[in-house]
């Protein structure tokens, strides 16, 4: 379906405080700090601001097939615990339209093609790779959220919606934003006690840093002209979402390999590894879905898990329901929950660890990950459901108190994060056991700006257990086509 967004002048919104958000999209105050996802439609770089949007083509919905979406509990742990503290949602959604073609015009609208604005952003944004941390990483940037006034926003003033909604910046500093212009209304600058109307358009300006990656290679598996498939490194989302943007397989493979707007047909985690399979059109992007939809794909993961796993093949029917949508937290729930099943056959035993082939026939959210904690065996380093709960064996534990436990861990978490962050470079920071632990520090950088809050933090270079979880899609296939990528180094 073709989005008409009329992004300057004219039109008037059918309801108020609306915006054409995905079905998937809890309304969450996510539009104007983090992530304009939910609004489906182009994120603009500051410079394309003074062009209006055209008609954009919304790619097609991609289904949660592998049980791993993105989420704001484990990603907490590294970076993206601005975006728990801002209210983000924790389903990744599409940022900006997508549609037929590549390189080539999305749709019947005017203006340019999208890919060529994406390019010509990516080509102002420097990237480095640092070869001796193997990261990849880009220099800060400019970036500008927009969004519609949304219903409860109503007759508020605009510096009270942003510091009750956005948590991530002081109220100090949005205030010091809308003085200077960053935070607009309608294209023009306003006070921060300007009662915010119907139809009035947001825009913020921020200044963007988006989180090293790893620097292993995108690695193309196969490819034609319908599809193209990836072994994905873990710790690189597949498209933007939260503080990522062109650190994503998307972006990556538009920089290089020139092919700008591949449409992912699922989804894998930010830290999961493996295979995925992404389209060059609508066409192909629909097929593949569908094939996934009717179960007639083959999914094979490979897991590092805690323990000593059954020699028997395991079969878990539990059903799961996410606890908590914020953190993006599940539990298996068998009242309320939604039906879903994994099959799990023992590949190897190693001590205190085992490998371990994973068959999901469902692809409910974290569905491995629940599975098998709720079985007793979670995955060696899970940061979100690798706790003293579940099944040990025999008995299994209370699921409310084992999703009390992970709320309490990644909210501990993120709040000793931004304690630690705040201190002076020189200090100890919290948890790495090392005082002048390197890391970033864009104060003496040319790229720093006073008013940006990121710029003030220290932030330490992740390690390589922080860029990785022990699951890895190992194969994806059915009976026309297979695609399976090697076996990972924790899995040698």
């Amino acid at each position: 379906k073709e989005l008409r967004v009329l992004m300057s002048g004219g039109g008037k919104r059918k309801r108020v405080g609306e915006p054409p958000c995905s079905a998937n999209c809890a309304d969450r105050a996510c539009d104007l700090t983090r992530c304009c996802a939910c609004l489906n439609v182009q994120a603009w770089s500051t410079q394309s601001l003074t062009r209006p949007l055209s008609t954009i083509k919304v790619a097609p919905s991609v289904e949660s097939t592998d049980g791993i979406e993105v989420s704001a509990a484990e990603s907490s742990v590294i970076s993206a615990d601005d975006d728990v503290r801002s209210g983000k949602r924790s389903k990744d959604h599409h940022d900006g339209g997508r549609g037929e073609g590549n390189g080539k015009s999305r749709g019947k609208g005017k203006g340019k093609p999208i890919d060529d604005d994406l390019q010509a952003e990516a080509a102002k944004i420097r990237c480095t790779v640092d070869s001796v941390r193997e990261l990849r990483m880009l220099d800060p940037y400019s970036f500008c959220f927009q969004s519609y006034v949304k219903r409860r926003w109503l007759d508020r003033e605009l510096l009270e919606v942003f510091a009750s909604e956005f948590p991530a910046e002081t109220r100090e500093r949005y205030e010091a934003a809308i003085d200077a212009g960053k935070i607009t209304v309608n294209g023009a600058t306003v006070s921060p006690s300007y009662l915010l109307k119907d139809n009035d358009l947001i825009l913020n300006t921020v200044h963007r840093h988006e989180p090293p990656v790893t620097s292993k290679p995108v690695v193309i598996l196969h490819q034609d002209e319908d599809v193209v498939v990836v072994d994905k490194p873990a710790s690189i989302p597949v498209h933007a979402c939260g503080r990522y943007r062109h650190n994503t397989i998307v972006m990556l493979l538009g920089r290089e390999h020139q092919l700008w707007g591949a449409l992912p047909c699922h989804r894998l985690d930010r830290l999961t590894s493996g295979v995925l399979i992404l389209a060059k059109n609508t066409a192909a992007a629909n097929r593949i879905q569908n094939e996934i939809r009717a179960h007639t794909v083959q999914k094979e993961y490979v897991c590092r898990v805690r323990g000593r796993f059954p020699a028997d093949e395991v079969v878990c029917t539990a059903s799961i329901k996410v606890a908590n949508h914020k953190l993006g937290v599940c539990c298996v729930d068998e009242e309320n929950g939604k039906e879903c099943k994994t099959t799990f056959n023992l590949l190897s035993e190693h001590g205190t660890y085992s490998l371990v082939r994973c068959l999901p026939e469902t692809g409910r959210m974290h569905q491995i990950r629940v599975h098998l904690q709720h079985l007793g065996f979670p995955i060696e380093n899970d940061p979100v459901y690798n706790l003293e709960v579940g099944r040990d064996g025999t008995q299994s534990a209370p699921s409310d108190w084992t999703v009390q436990r992970a709320v309490e861990q990644v909210t501990e978490t993120i709040a000793a994060r931004d304690a630690a962050l705040r201190q002076d470079k020189a200090a100890t920071f919290s948890g790495s056991g090392a005082p002048d632990e390197e890391g970033i520090d864009w104060r003496e950088t040319p790229f720093y700006e006073a008013t940006c809050g990121e710029c003030q933090l220290w932030r330490p270079y992740p390690k390589e257990h922080d860029l990785l979880i022990y699951l890895h899609a190992y194969k994806y296939g059915c009976a026309l086509w297979q695609y399976q990528t090697t076996m990972p180094d924790w899995a040698c």
